[in-house]
């Protein structure tokens, strides 16, 4: 039977201060587009994914399942996907006996969520599509940084949307994490 999971590559990121495992068809956006410097871009150009890294100030507090479901709030409400439109599927904290040695001090919790989203303020039902968004967070007070890591995957696309014809699949992108977080790479 053929593997699920994707095919990822090390990628440096902020000049080669850290690498992450990417989606190997995903291109970096900064080719593309500007793209902040506390943000690394990575897009699907075959289909409707992203993965988004980004160094954040740390936030005050010891509660990283919170600080996951906040920035999942701020994405929705970033999205325009309120209510019914926003749902988190599940959320966890990570313990440290999962983490690799050089982690130990952090906290970290994933969050699977699932937005109605309408691309371009496209209008109406019809023209949003349903997007799964895993996000995860990692505390490292040793540096006061959070790194925020959100990967957006088009699971449906609304029968008028715009994207109609540039989803030719979703791709699993609950493996490239559940892949990388079994390695212990950051």
């Amino acid at each position: 039977m053929p593997s699920t999971q994707l095919a990822v590559a090390d990628r440096p990121l902020y000049g080669g201060a850290m690498t992450a495992a990417v989606p190997a068809n995903f291109v970096d956006a900064s080719q593309l587009r500007e793209v902040p410097d506390h943000q690394e871009v990575f897009v699907d150009m075959t289909g409707e994914s992203s993965m988004i890294v980004e160094l954040l100030e740390a936030e005050d507090g010891d509660n990283v399942v919170m600080s996951a479901q906040r920035h999942y709030a701020q994405l929705a409400d970033d999205n325009d996907a309120t209510g019914p439109d926003a749902r988190v599927v599940s959320v966890q904290e990570i313990s440290a006996a999962q983490l690799p040695q050089a982690l130990q001090q952090a906290k970290v919790a994933l969050l699977v969520g699932v937005q109605r989203i309408a691309k371009f303020r496209e209008r109406g039902e019809a023209a949003k599509n349903t997007v799964g968004i895993y996000l995860g967070i990692m505390h490292l007070p040793t540096v006061g940084t959070d790194v925020l890591v959100t990967f957006n995957q088009t699971i449906e696309v609304g029968s008028h949307s715009s994207s109609q014809h540039s989803v030719g699949g979703p791709a699993d992108a609950s493996a490239a994490f559940g892949q990388r977080g079994q390695s212990g790479q950051s």
